[in-house]
C-alpha cells in the first residue's frame, strides 16, 4: 500500500537504525522534514544524550576519566553556544554531526566511563562574565593555543586569548620565524600518548608546486611569503606570488591550499617542483587542546583545573538556565 504523510514527521524506533549508509546505529526519536527537494532526517534527543554521543568521537573512548569530564563540559557548553548562534536554522535542524559543530555518532563506541563522565557533570557549563562561554576546542595546539582574534578575527574574548600548553615552549615567541622553526624542529616525547596524539607532535607533508598553484587559482608560483603568525605559531596570513599575487588571511584556507594540512603551524623545508613542509599541532588551535587535556589528566589534574587552564577567568555552573 502507498501511505502519504505530511512533514514534519516524528518517528520512533526502539532499536538502532542505520541512516545514509553509515555503519552506525541511531535509536530513539527522529524528525523527518522536507527542506526544498531534500528529506532531512534529524535525531531528536536531550542535551545530555547528545553530549554522550560526542565525547567518545572527540577525545577517545580510552581517555582518563578527568579528560572525559573535561570534554563533556566543553562539548555541552560549545553545543549551547552553537544553539544560541542558530547557524543551521535555514537547514532545518539545530546542530550538524560533523566538525563544523561537533562530531556526533549516536551511542556508537559509548562505554561505562563515558556515561559516568556525562552523568557526573550533568548540566554543568562554562561561564565567562556570567554568560555561556564560547568553549571551542581542537585536537592539538602544538605547544601554545592561539587567540580567537588571530584565527577568526572578531572582537577579543578574555578566555580565548591563548595560553601555554607545553611549558618548554613558554620562553619562545612562536609568532617569530626563528622561534617557530626552533620549536617545530624540537623533539617532543610523551610515552603515554596514543598514536593519534603522537601524530600531532610532529608531521611532514609534500605537495607538488603545480597542485598548490592550481589550488590558489594560479598558473605558477614564484614566491611564498609568511606575513603573520599567531601566538601558537600558526600562519594566519600568507602571500603567494605568480602571474599575480594571492594573499590568504585564514589559517583554514592556508591549510586547504596545501592539500589539507593538520594545522597551519609549519614552515617550508623545500621549495622546488615539490614543496615540503614540516609542522606541529592539529586543528585551529583555539580554546582547549585535547592532547593537552589528556596529558594533564594523566598527571592527576581534575577537570575544573584543566578547564581553567584552557579557558582562564571562566567559572563552572549548573545553575544557568532561566526558570
Amino acid at each position: 500500500n502507498d501511505h502519504y504523510f505530511e512533514t514534519p514527521l516524528l518517528i520512533k524506533s526502539e532499536r538502532d537504525i542505520q541512516i545514509g549508509g553509515l555503519n552506525l546505529g541511531f535509536g530513539g526519536q527522529f524528525i523527518i522534514k522536507a527542506i526544498g527537494e531534500k528529506l532531512v532526517i534529524t535525531h531528536f534527543l536531550s542535551l545530555e544524550d547528545y553530549v554522550g554521543g560526542v565525547i567518545q568521537n572527540e577525545i577517545g573512548t580510552g581517555a582518563p576519566m578527568e579528560a572525559l569530564k573535561t570534554q563533556a563540559v566543553a562539548a555541552r557548553t560549545h553545543a549551547i553556544s552553537l544553539l544560541l548562534y542558530n547557524r543551521h536554522k535555514a537547514d532545518g535542524y539545530d546542530l550538524c554531526n560533523g566538525t563544523h559543530c561537533q562530531v556526533y555518532k549516536g551511542q556508537y563506541l559509548s562505554n561505562v566511563n563515558i556515561r559516568k563522565a556525562v552523568l557526573d557533570t550533568a548540566g554543568e557549563v562554562i561561564l565567562s562574565e556570567g554568560r555561556i562561554a564560547d568553549a571551542t576546542y581542537h585536537s592539538a595546539c602544538g605547544g601554545k593555543t592561539d587567540s580567537s582574534t588571530n584565527i577568526w578575527k572578531g572582537s577579543p574574548l578574555p578566555h580565548l586569548m591563548g595560553v601555554t600548553c607545553i611549558s618548554a615552549a613558554d620562553s619562545l615567541d612562536l609568532s617569530t620565524e626563528t622561534d617557530a622553526k626552533r620549536w617545530i624542529d624540537s623533539q617532543l616525547q610523551d610515552p603515554e600518548a596514543s598514536s593519534w596524539e603522537k601524530a600531532a607532535l610532529g608531521w611532514k607533508r609534500d605537495i607538488s608546486r603545480s597542485r598548490l598553484a592550481s589550488n590558489l587559482g594560479l598558473n605558477r608560483i614564484k614566491k611564498i611569503e609568511i606575513l603573520k603568525r599567531g601566538n601558537s605559531g600558526r600562519i594566519v596570513s600568507m602571500r603567494f606570488s605568480g602571474e599575480h599575487s594571492v594573499t590568504l588571511d585564514s589559517e583554514y584556507k592556508i591549510r586547504q591550499a596545501f592539500g589539507g594540512l593538520p594545522s597551519s603551524f609549519f614552515y617550508i623545508t623545500s621549495f622546488g617542483a615539490t614543496i615540503s613542509v614540516k609542522g606541529k599541532g592539529s586543528g585551529h588551535g583555539v580554546g582547549m587542546c585535547q592532547v593537552g587535556a589528556l596529558r594533564l589528566a594523566r598527571a592527576g589534574w581534575t577537570y575544573p583545573l584543566i578547564l581553567q587552564r584552557y579557558y582562564p577567568g571562566t567559572s563552572l555552573s549548573r545553575d544557568w538556565m532561566p526558570r
